[in-house]
This record gives C-alpha cells, sequence and structure tokens, in this order.
C-alpha cells in the first residue's frame, strides 16, 4: 500500500487517501499486501509498517516463499522456514535478523 514498500508499482489508486486514513487512527501498526515480485518495506511517519510480501513464483519449486502470522497481545510475528524467501531485506534487518 505504502509507494516505499513496493518500488511504487501495484498500488491502489487511492492509496494517500487510505494512507490518510490509517494516519488518523493510530491503531493501524501493520498493512500486509501482496503481489510485487521484489517485495518490500516501508515504515511512514506515523509508525505503521508497511509489508510487501515476495512472489513465490520468484523462488520456484526450491523456495520457501511462505510464512505465518501471529497476532499477539503486544506483538506481531511472521514465521517461516527461510524468511528471506518471503520478505524484503530491509523488514528483516529492522527486525535485527
Amino acid at each position: 500500500l505504502h509507494p516505499e514498500a513496493c518500488e511504487g508499482t501495484t498500488m491502489v489508486f487511492d492509496y494517500e487517501n487510505v494512507l490518510d486514513i490509517f494516519g488518523q487512527h493510530p491503531v493501524v501498526v501493520v498493512v500486509l499486501a501482496g503481489h510485487d515480485h521484489n517485495g518490500g518495506y516501508a515504515l511512514d511517519e506515523n509508525g505503521c509498517h508497511h509489508i510487501t510480501l515476495k512472489s513465490p513464483l520468484n523462488k520456484g519449486a526450491g523456495g520457501s516463499c511462505f510464512g505465518v502470522v501471529e497476532l499477539c497481545e503486544n506483538s506481531i510475528r511472521l514465521r517461516g522456514p527461510d524468511l528471506r524467501d518471503a520478505v524484503d531485506e530491509g523488514l528483516l534487518a529492522a527486525c535485527g535478523l
């Protein structure tokens, strides 16, 4: 959804309006999106994490481009066999991985 989380492509036409609404409601802490072959990550000015998952098509049969999202009381966790296949390196670096 955030242009920095998808190289400015494959975005909804009214993303600016949506981001404005999210900014008015600080309960939105993460936005998960897909359909960007390279994936991406951005942290916006309101502290919302924008995670665009990578396409499994890029990894072929040998890839592990999948995971599970766990919603916990004080955190959100993304687990998978090889998160480098599923998420942008920037997200991994931001998480200290």
